[in-house]
């Protein structure tokens, strides 16, 4: 609805669809999308909110013309636990659901508020709560980046939240480039390890051992590309050859990364001992050799 609304040039439908799109909020609000709420979990519940999110965005100035823009941010200041970025002492621990689920949409409630001194502010506090989430290299079984490019949800390496948590991870760091809140250098190279990682372990798709609970999902390098050229989109150099390389024809025919030098294709073999995991790439196959023991537990 809120695309449409963009979109059309017809006065009369834009009208019907401001109308319709009122009645939806408002409905949202009664049933407790509100400060103060004790709607549900609300971290799960970000699951039914990111095109919402998204929506009150795109819909911004006709939501401050009918002065409802406080209140998304009020809105979002609950249900994202935004206060908690602004003291290190309650911040979140790394989580992918955090970077799959919430962060767009955290951002976006900060975008709401108006052009002054406590939006620049918050700003500010989000980029130091996401380059920490992103930048700490987490021990053991906690959640978050691992040293040589896991990434751990519960408590393992696990692809099915890991390539969501990927792509939504570079683009805020593709949103704040080039602004005053862009991410830590440090958060960004945590960032890239884990897709340079990604991209050794899943070629096509991730080998059958790590679809975990749902095997018949395919994890597909999409993420991974995605990743690689909205990175490169923010000005990495190394990100932006993976993406010549990995893009297909699609990056082959990219205006942006016309002139880019794709990145060799990776031969060799690796050990992802966060992972129990053995990678073995030749030409454009890959062998997986995935163990258990007490520590990387099994699906």
């Amino acid at each position: 609805m809120a695309q449409n609304f963009r979109r059309s040039t017809d006065p009369g439908f834009r009208k019907q669809l401001g109308e319709w799109y009122e009645k939806m909020f408002l409905h949202l609000l009664d049933q407790g999308y509100v400060y103060g709420s004790s709607l549900g979990s609300r971290a799960i519940n970000g699951y039914g909110t990111r095109e919402l999110f998204g929506s009150f965005l795109l819909m911004r100035d006709f939501l401050e013309e009918k002065g409802y823009r406080e209140t998304v941010f009020r809105m979002g200041q609950w249900h994202f636990d935004l206060n908690a970025s602004l003291n290190e002492q309650f911040y979140a621990l790394p989580n992918a659901d955090q970077f799959n689920i919430n962060m767009r949409s955290m951002l976006i409630c900060i975008l709401m508020l108006p052009d002054a001194p406590e939006k620049a502010a918050r700003l500010a506090a989000f980029s130091r709560f996401f380059s920490r989430n992103l930048g700490w290299e987490t021990p053991g079984w906690m959640g978050g980046f691992k040293p040589d490019g896991m990434v751990f949800h519960h408590w393992g390496h696990y692809p099915s939240y890991i390539f969501g948590a990927l792509s939504n991870a570079a683009r805020i760091c593709y949103f704040l480039s080039e602004t005053p809140w862009a991410v830590a250098p440090e958060a960004l190279q945590t960032l890239k390890k884990a897709v340079f990682a990604a991209n050794i372990y899943c070629i096509s798709d991730a080998a059958l051992p790590l679809h975990g609970r749902v095997p018949f999902r395919p994890f597909t390098n999409a993420a991974v590309v995605f990743a690689a050229r909205t990175l490169g989109k923010a000005g990495d150099g190394e990100m932006a050859a993976l993406y010549r390389r990995i893009g297909g024809k699609r990056a082959a025919r990219d205006r942006l990364f016309r002139d880019v030098k794709a990145s060799p294709r990776p031969s060799g073999h690796w050990s992802f001992n966060y992972a129990a995991m053995g990678v073995h790439r030749f030409k454009n196959k890959a062998v997986t050799l995935k163990t258990f023991n007490h520590y990387v537990w099994a699906y």
